[in-house]
């Protein structure tokens, strides 16, 4: 079983003029139990950003790291401290919900 997810500048809805069955992120995160941690830059494409602020304000488990002056990719391109300290903050969150296990706060006993 996950113990948490991060999702860094992710597409959490459907390309557009692309059909799917699948279902979004965004459309099941009201159902979301882990808790999912999500890395937000400042100056993300504009095509990802409603998605992103829908599932923030559906998802009752997200967490959120907004980094300051970031571009998306902002791991290979932005080279600045809010940058190395949001891949840290990111790593520490994980690495904590590894140590937390199957239980605590966001996750069913």
């Amino acid at each position: 079983m996950a113990r948490g997810v991060v999702l860094t500048y992710p597409r959490l809805d459907h390309w557009p003029g692309v059909e799917t069955r699948l279902t979004t992120p965004v459309s099941v995160a009201a159902a979301v139990r882990i808790p999912v941690l999500l890395v937000r830059v400042e100056h993300e494409l504009d095509m990802l950003v409603p998605a992103q602020k829908d599932f923030v304000t559906a998802c009752p488990a997200v967490s959120v790291i907004d980094v300051p002056g970031a571009h998306h990719g902002s791991e290979t391109i932005d080279d600045t401290p809010a940058a190395r300290a949001a891949i840290a903050d990111s790593v520490a969150w994980a690495a904590d919900q590894a140590r937390l296990g199957s239980t605590g706060p966001g996750r069913p006993n």
